[in-house]
């Protein structure tokens, strides 16, 4: 097979991170560029395929899978898409987008889109050798008694184990292979973070609005004096309207 790469456009390295993890066990590399230009510019006969965000700096996945089809026809290219982009499927199929895969992707959905636009997937020749099992050991230390009373009766009448040094990236899902840093510097808030972020503002939001619009706060007094003076001023006429109608009605 002459091509040996995948060919990323996303301006999240994360989304580098993602694809190399699910192609390692394949002969396929993965190249990272972050603009339109840039990945025009790597199109050569080593891109066996291309994967983009729907939105990119500048313009967005449509307009590169239009304009790589113009310079090399026939080469799949893939849109991914999640929080709050969107996949439009019939902007994607005039542009000649083979299929859009929603964030955060499998290891399999992303093998059976590139089996389907490539066949049977090369395999690198390392990953064909047994590997012998490694044998789990505990580390030295890394098992503390508990102590007594370590497991206390919580106010639902459960017990509740004690609260050690779990790591956090336990509860964090597979497809993620980092855990975000926030950090005070906006320029080094990752994307990944923006989206997740942006994804439950409006919940949030409408939660907070809730809470000070019921509440007795200034805020909720603000509403409450803005919701009085509306009917103050709308009910009357509201009201008179309606009997002029009646009458009208009644008059007919």
């Amino acid at each position: 097979m002459a091509c040996s790469h995948v060919l990323v456009v996303d301006a999240d390295p994360a989304t580098g991170r993602r694809m190399r993890r699910a192609l390692q066990d394949t002969a396929l590399g993965v190249r990272e560029v972050r603009a339109l230009e840039d990945a025009l510019a790597a199109l050569d006969g080593s891109v066996t395929a291309v994967f983009s965000a729907v939105s990119l700096p500048g313009s967005n996945g449509y307009e590169l899978a239009r304009r790589a089809q113009e310079q090399s026809p026939g080469l799949p290219v893939f849109l991914l898409w999640g929080g709050f982009d969107t996949y439009d499927e019939r902007r994607a199929r005039e542009a000649g987008v083979r299929a859009g895969l929603r964030r955060p992707f499998s290891t399999d959905a992303l093998l059976a889109l590139l089996e389907d636009a490539i066949g049977p997937m090369p395999l690198d020749a390392e990953a064909l050798q047994p590997e012998e099992a490694p044998e789990e050991s505990l580390p030295i230390g890394s098992i503390e008694p508990l102590e007594a009373g370590a497991l206390r009766q919580g106010a639902d009448d459960a017990l509740v184990p004690p609260v050690g040094d779990e790591r956090l990236a336990s509860f964090v899902p597979a497809d993620y292979d980092e855990i975000p840093v926030v950090r005070i510097d906006r320029e080094e808030v990752s994307v990944a973070l923006e989206r997740a972020v942006l994804a439950v503002f409006p919940e949030v939001l409408e939660a907070l609005l809730e809470k000070a619009a019921t509440g007795r706060g200034r805020l909720g007094r603000l509403i409450e004096g803005a919701v009085a003076r509306a009917v103050a001023e709308l009910l009357p006429a509201a009201v008179e309207q309606a009997l002029r109608e009646r009458l009208d009605e009644d008059g007919s």
